[in-house]
């Protein structure tokens, strides 16, 4: 558990490192505001492509195969960003950081999933996220007034996955032999699973939280935030960690919130105040009213996640587990991707306004289709 939670801490820094010196990194490099969020998509996209590859691989040939190779790929490449001399080598070694932590994520939901049972396994991915998001809290404002120095010193952190690498190969079983099942009956195990409208319905959940917490709590919340209330790096940093609190509390309370509500009813519920949260961005004056917000989207998020996890991976069958969970993966890193750049499209159009009140309406539409959609396929008995 400590080492899934490491691993957790180390990839989320994927994004959180760098959210609060996307304004330095624009005035450094001379970047548009309409293109910046390509820094975080350049290092979501490479996951649409190999979390389902390193998904059925893990599957197939073991956790330890998979996950060790991809910590040693995103500690070297994410801290040699630090030598970028300009915008595109910037986007390529986040693109090559990217393809390590592809499935870093997906892959630690999976060793909970093949861990804990039932409560246990819905308080282990509360605490998974919850340290996540403790990293996601000091992070920011580490790398904020480490841009002091210059935008490139941040990325240095990233080395720090390296030395996960080396537990992974000491720690995780080795798999002598390959799953006997042959490879097109454990094909038709993976679509069964995900055909299954119950499942297919909790794999756009993914895509939902991150179009919205990658396009506008990491990307357009702060250059909202420098643009219209001048704030600095080392504040944007402290006001987007400010969320952490009441994520961390929401997660860890994961497991006692499942012994009074559903699974379902909390992901909803928390989807409903993100909107609120999301809508009310645009009527913030002040830099220090930015906490409301923050501490609001904290909350709804730290519920969210791990309660949408939870019901994924008790809908997953054992023996397809890995393949399921990184096809969450996979819409996973689609939200991130579209998130930052669907932001810049409608920036381009209507300004920050847009931005978020876009974003909330798409949040409204998705309630209302979960609701329905869970109903009309309930958790079988």
């Amino acid at each position: 558990m400590q080492f899934i939670c490491a691993v957790a801490m180390s990839t989320f820094g994927g994004t959180a490192l760098v959210s609060p010196i996307l304004p330095v990194i624009q005035d450094a490099l001379n970047v548009e505001t309409e293109s910046i969020g390509w820094v975080v998509a350049a290092f979501s996209l490479p996951g649409i492509i190999f979390i389902p590859l390193t998904g059925i691989l893990s599957d197939r040939y073991g956790r330890r195969a998979v996950m060790t190779p991809l910590l040693f790929l995103y500690g070297i490449a994410g801290g040699l960003t630090f030598l970028a001399p300009n915008f595109e080598t910037l986007l390529v070694l986040r693109f090559l950081s990217g393809i390590g932590a592809s499935s870093l994520g997906s892959l630690t939901i999976v060793l909970v999933g093949d861990m804990f049972e039932k409560k246990d396994r819905a308080a282990a991915l509360g605490y998974r996220i919850a340290l996540g998001q403790t990293a996601s809290g000091v992070l920011p404002i580490l790398a904020g007034f480490i841009a002091i120095f210059g935008w490139q010193y941040p990325f240095l952190l990233y080395f720090l996955a390296v030395p996960l690498g080396f537990v992974a190969l000491s720690l995780l079983e080795k798999q002598t032999e390959r799953r006997s099942v042959t490879d097109k009956a454990y094909l038709g195990n993976v679509w069964r699973a995900i055909a299954n409208p119950r499942t297919a319905t909790l794999l756009t959940i993914a895509p939902t939280l991150m179009i919205v917490n990658q396009g506008i709590t990491v990307t357009f919340i702060p250059l909202f935030m420098s643009a219209a209330l001048d704030a600095s790096a080392a504040t944007i940093g402290i006001i987007l960690s400010a969320r952490v609190v009441t994520s961390i509390i929401g997660a860890t309370q994961l497991g006692r919130l499942t012994n009074t509500f559903s699974a379902e009813s909390l992901v909803i519920a928390s989807i409903i105040g993100l909107v609120l949260s999301v809508a009310s961005v645009p009527f913030v004056s002040s830099i220090w009213v930015m906490l409301i917000p923050s501490l609001a989207i904290g909350l709804t998020t730290g519920v969210a996640f791990p309660a949408f996890q939870s019901l994924l991976v008790q809908e997953t069958p054992d023996h397809a587990r890995a393949a399921v969970i990184s096809t969450n993966g996979v819409n996973n890193r689609l939200g991130q991707v579209l998130g930052p750049v669907l932001g810049g499209v409608l920036f381009g159009i209507g300004g920050f306004d847009l931005v978020f009140f876009a974003a909330g309406g798409f949040l409204v539409v998705m309630v209302l289709f979960l609701y329905v959609s869970l109903r009309l396929n309930p958790l079988a008995a």
